[in-house]
């Protein structure tokens, strides 16, 4: 026992003196550099305490195997730290409904501004929607019965990376692009989230002077719409003048196809053992003024051990790929997809919060060069070149990596529908259907823009109604 705990006692004496080492003594050469160099909110201590199993921990001899290893790579704890970053990947604009974030073990409900990281898992379930705002400046919408897994966000010298896996369900995938926006007098389409959780992104409380019983004066629409989008584009040039915009590159891993794509807007709709759908938007269809061709591109890769084909998807155009990942068409799509763009073709409310957002989050992204500064003040590592770097390097990986692993979950998948079909049970979620946007067009068609009151009534007026707290809870402004 004694002897034991000498051993233990000299191996943090030697984790300790190392930690000092890394941090306090003058590097000498660039490995040392970047060992000394040190995240954000980064432990000084490489040992998970918690999980830790005494017995391998004092068993001298993995003691040596692991010294053995160590001396092979002098950059062990750099490479170390940076396998346990897990990066802030996003935040949260607003949820309707019950929006679930996994990690671990564990899950907690989403919220405004609730932190996303790299690895989490979001889940909706019936009748839920959420937006999110990605660190770069991307939205993405997810819709009912839907999951996503958001597996890394990198920030690089001349682009910004994202990965993440479609589980199931319906999405949507919009990088920020630097232009306007047409200004439309017409209501919002995704009004289930108004009046957003983010005050400043709500129209200004404009009260109507018109008496009571004059119910025509209440059904006038008024110029709401044009402020919405004067605001928006303000905002916009703002940041466009502040903040250097990199490029976004995206890898999305479907069951039957993955995407990679540089400043994209796309829908999507992943079924469990079923097809995919997918359709890259064109700019213009939400009303941005676009004066020059955008620089974009979307290419899918297939399914199959050995199958490296690929294949270009082009501008507004609904593609299916079948449910065994090795072919992809266009098609004529249900008008419930119809539906489904409609719903986020007019969100003047959801851009604005997406600036302001930008302002807030994203400077560091496409404006911080130095890799030290952005390890140290902001948490991340900073990445080589698209072009020729790592980057480029990750994206091959990937493309190898995931094609081969999800062509195995594919046919496992696959056995696993038949014995359910052989049981005479169904398959959930393999089939589109209106779930996906039902409870947001109900509320599109009974809605109003809520920017109007009776100001000319006999009625009582309540205190309550005329506190500052009632009218940010209710967003209303003045």
């Amino acid at each position: 026992m004694k002897i034991a705990m000498f051993f233990a006692i000299t191996l943090i004496s030697l984790s300790t003196f190392s930690q000092v080492e890394r941090f306090d003594l003058i590097p000498t050469n660039e490995v040392e550099r970047e060992e000394r160099l040190k995240f954000k909110e980064e432990k000084n201590s490489y040992f998970k305490w918690e999980s830790i199993n005494e017995r391998n921990f004092l068993d001298l001899d993995k003691w040596k195997q692991h010294i053995a290893l160590a001396d092979k790579e002098p950059r062990w704890r750099r490479n170390l730290a940076e396998r346990n970053l897990r990066e802030l990947i996003g935040r949260v604009i607003d949820c309707v409904g019950d929006c679930r974030l996994f990690k671990s073990l564990g899950f907690n409900k989403l919220r405004y501004r609730s932190a996303i990281r790299e690895g989490d898992e979001v889940i909706n379930f019936d009748d839920s929607y959420l937006w999110i705002f990605m660190i770069d400046g991307t939205l993405v919408r997810i819709s009912p019965n839907s999951s996503v897994s958001f597996k890394e966000i990198n920030i690089g010298e001349d682009a910004n990376f994202l990965h993440a896996r479609v589980n199931y369900g319906n999405v949507l995938w919009q990088n920020r692009l630097p232009h306007n926006y047409k200004p439309r007098e017409s209501k919002e389409t995704d009004a289930l989230f108004l009046p957003l959780s983010m005050y400043e992104a709500n129209p200004a409380f404009k009260k109507l002077n018109y008496k009571e019983e004059d119910l025509y004066a209440f059904l006038v629409e008024n110029n709401e719409g044009l402020k919405k989008y004067k605001k928006l584009n303000q905002l916009i040039k703002e940041n466009n003048e502040k903040i250097y915009k990199k490029p976004t590159y995206n890898y999305l891993v479907f069951p039957n196809g993955n995407l990679f794509g540089k400043n994209i807007i796309l829908e999507a709709v992943a079924l469990n053992t079923n097809e995919t759908y997918i359709k890259k938007r064109v700019p213009t269809w939400q009303g941005m003024n676009v004066e020059k061709e955008i620089d974009s591109f979307l290419k899918l890769t297939f399914r199959g051990f050995n199958n490296v084909e690929k294949m270009d998807i082009g501008d507004d155009q609904w593609i299916s790929i079948d449910p065994k990942g090795r072919s992809a068409n266009s098609f004529i799509p249900p008008k419930s997809l119809g539906v489904s763009e409609f719903l986020t073709s007019n969100i003047p409310s959801i851009l604005i919060a997406r600036e302001i957002f930008y302002q807030q989050y994203s400077s560091f992204a496409h404006n911080e060069t130095s890799k030290d500064r952005l390890a140290t003040i902001n948490g991340y590592r900073l990445w080589t070149s698209m072009e020729n770097g790592e980057l480029k390097k990750r994206v091959d990986f990937l493309n190898e990596y995931t094609r081969r692993v999800e062509t195995s979950n594919l046919l496992t998948a696959e056995q696993f529908k038949k014995k359910l079909l052989e049981r005479g049970e169904s398959v959930d979620d393999s089939e589109y259907s209106i779930r996906f946007v039902n409870r947001a067009i109900s509320y599109y068609l009974i809605s109003k823009d809520s920017d109007k009151v009776i100001s000319d009534s006999n009625n009582e007026v309540l205190n309550s109604t005329q506190k500052s707290f009632w009218k940010r809870i209710n967003a209303v402004r003045k």
